[in-house]
């Protein structure tokens, strides 16, 4: 059987390889795991390794094309190979880049903006994987929006290993074949070992996104190309046992390929501890029974026309799957499951589709002619429309007139204590203008990431959540933080303690092996345990106690457009409901802060034009400050003129 099918592939397009339909089956597969995984099909946690198909599947055909190269004209034309990439690449993503900042100037709130213009810019410059790791983010715990080009990170690995790898290949080659394949070997492997030293000494969003320890599927995929040229070198048939191998090769690495995927997710330890260099051999081997069998019964299934066709198009469909992932939401249509599931694969295809016969294969046909003199004009527009989201973010998101100059008071001060989580702390930030002004000095016992139980850690959107090691309980039950409350009350002797937690309530909580949640009896009196010993320390000193109650939130959606469990109204209810029998109990103060931030329980972001929510959808914005800051202020005031400590240090005054 021949292995060198003809060039011309049915787009037209004269490949510089022999055309395999087979081949752009696997681009399927790839690209339909990896939309599947983010657009939450049941089963799919492993779905983002279609990125790393994908990987092997560059690596296998550029190191193929270099070879060729090489072996016709004695060298490699460097600067021929990198219009290449780019006439290929390039056009398309500036496109989805262009667009996708437009749309989100019409649907994301202004405070979205600088970010948005620092993601366009990291992507068309193909340093996205960097950036990413620059702001600590994370590809598996990550809202619906902002970030639009997230998925630009694997396009920017890939073009940072078409900048070095034909250069290296050119070295490799002019010695011997034998180099370029322990070239590819030896610099997977170390990739794969760096991942595995790393991991739990560096984050997983680090060992994800690099660069250095994510190229290993690359290196693997021209590992193989290495080892396919030297299989044809040898015979251009094979015989039938030769065949049925190659078939059992690809059925059984396919098989692997599955179940890997299967049964892994973003945070499973095994991948980083060398499941993505298996992975990659496994697509390396599949890769390869396809290219050397390409009659055998797999090689047909793969190169199905509808397969083949989608596969031509999954650059595409990569692209554009992303933003309508991120832009088309329950929020902002109002439809979830399968009708939100549906809605987003119609629009990926619909926007794939013209990418793809306006934008991209005339291009690559020639018959669009693009040179230079057209890419620097429309990288130039891109940059424009990037920066001036950067700029216009920066300048929209401030509230006009803040910060407020209003002058402090001039009333003897009431002191405050406030504990809570990073939400009061951000509430705190906005109104410090208006708590001044209302004769309050108030102490922040608050802290990032905790709430009025120690655990081990929450489970954030499903996920372990990176914590503030304050927040954890000890081994005994002890928990430093509520002693910390106790100390501070004792010593500082406020007027009012003033309680502000439920974010981290509303989550399930992992304590040393069990998962609890507000829904347990247990875990509410966990809570009221905590209420407790600040009541009582509050008591010692004559201070006032108000709870706050906490608001809704939207920080994002699941894939299927409903809401993550801690942002579900019955979890945020359940938690002001028992605060408010807390307080009727004890005859503690209530301060409806959740009332005033949700009006009718419905989350916004804005109150009368004025931003009182960030982009998270949890935290508080500067306009914050001028809707609710007085009044927020003003009570507590009010609750502490009226407490034993605040009489004992002010006789005779009110």
């Amino acid at each position: 059987m021949s292995l060198t099918p003809s060039k011309v592939g049915p787009d037209g397009i004269v490949h510089a390889l022999a055309y395999q339909p087979a081949l752009d089956g696997i681009r399927t597969f790839a690209v339909t795991l990896v939309v599947l995984f983010h657009f939450g099909l049941q089963g799919m946690s492993g779905g983002f390794l279609g990125v790393d198909i994908f990987f092997g599947l560059s690596g296998f055909l550029i190191t193929t094309l270099l070879l060729r190269e090489h072996a016709a004209t004695g060298t490699i034309k460097l600067t021929s190979f990198w219009v290449r990439r780019f006439r290929r690449l390039l056009p398309g993503l500036l496109v989805m880049v262009a667009v996708s900042v437009l749309a989100s100037w019409l649907l994301l709130v202004p405070s979205y903006y600088p970010s948005l213009g620092r993601d366009a810019l990291a992507a068309i410059f193909y340093f996205t994987n960097w950036h990413l790791i620059g702001i600590r983010a994370s590809y598996f715990n990550t809202s619906i929006a902002p970030t639009i080009v997230t998925h630009t990170w694997s396009l920017s690995i890939e073009e940072q290993f078409y900048w070095v790898w034909p250069i290296l290949a050119l070295v490799a080659l002019r010695f011997r074949r034998s180099i370029m394949l322990a070239v590819c070997a030896g610099g997977a492997l170390l990739s794969a070992l760096a991942m595995l030293q790393w991991y739990g000494h560096r984050s997983n969003a680090r060992l994800y996104f690099g660069t250095d320890t994510h190229v290993q599927g690359l290196l693997i995929g021209a590992a193989a190309a290495v080892l396919a040229w030297y299989l044809e070198r040898r015979n251009t048939s094979i015989t039938r046992f030769a065949s049925s191998l190659w078939l059992l090769t690809g059925v059984t690495s396919l098989a692997g390929i599955l179940v890997i995927v299967r049964y892994s997710d973003g945070n499973s330890p095994f991948l980083f501890r060398g499941g993505f260099f298996l992975f990659g051999i496994l697509v390396a081997l599949l890769i390869l029974s396809l290219r050397c069998a390409p009659e055998s019964l797999l090689a047909r299934v793969f190169g199905l026309p509808p397969l083949a066709y989608l596969g031509r198009i999954s650059y595409s469909v990569y692209l554009w799957h992303y933003p309508v992932y991120s832009l088309v939401t329950h929020y902002r249509t109002g439809i979830d499951g399968f009708a939100l599931f549906g809605l987003r694969l119609f629009l990926t295809g619909l926007l794939a589709l013209t990418s793809y016969y306006i934008v991209e294969l005339p291009i690559r046909r020639r018959t669009l002619s693009v040179s230079v003199r057209h890419i620097v004009p429309a990288v130039a527009v891109v940059l424009v429309v990037a920066t001036s989201s950067w700029w216009i973010g920066t300048n929209a998101s401030r509230v006009p007139g803040y910060p407020v100059n209003i002058p402090p008071s001039t009333d003897p001060m009431v002191h405050s204590l406030t504990i809570g989580d990073s939400g009061i702390m951000t509430f705190s930030w906005a109104t410090e203008a208006q708590r001044a002004a209302a004769g309050v000095d108030d102490y922040s016992d608050a802290a990032y990431g905790c709430g009025l139980v120690g655990g081990t850690y929450p489970l954030f959107k499903g996920m372990r959540s990176v914590q503030n090691p304050d927040c954890r309980m000890q081994r005994d039950g002890n928990w430093p933080l509520r002693e910390k409350w106790k100390v501070d009350i004792a010593s500082r002797r406020p007027d009012v303690v003033v309680v502000a937690a439920g974010r981290w309530e509303s989550h399930n909580q992992k304590i040393f092996r069990n998962i609890h949640s507000i829904e347990e009896p247990s875990f509410r009196r966990m809570i009221v345990k905590s209420l407790d010993l600040i009541r009582t320390s509050s008591k010692a000193v004559g201070a006032s106690v108000i709870l706050v109650t906490t608001p809704c939130a939207h920080s994002g959606e699941t894939s299927w457009g409903n809401y993550y469990i801690a942002d579900t109204p019955a979890r945020i209810n359940a938690y002001n409901t028992l605060i408010r029998q807390y307080a009727t109990t004890y005859g503690l103060a209530i301060y409806d802060l959740g009332g005033m931030v949700c009006p009718g329980g419905k989350f916004t972001y804005f109150i009368d034009q004025y931003m009182v929510r960030a982009p998270d959808g949890f935290h508080y914005a500067n306009g914050s400050g001028l809707v609710l800051g007085q009044d927020y202020w003003n009570n507590v005031r009010a609750v502490g003129l009226r407490s034993t400590a605040w009489s004992e240090r002010n006789p005779g005054a009110r």
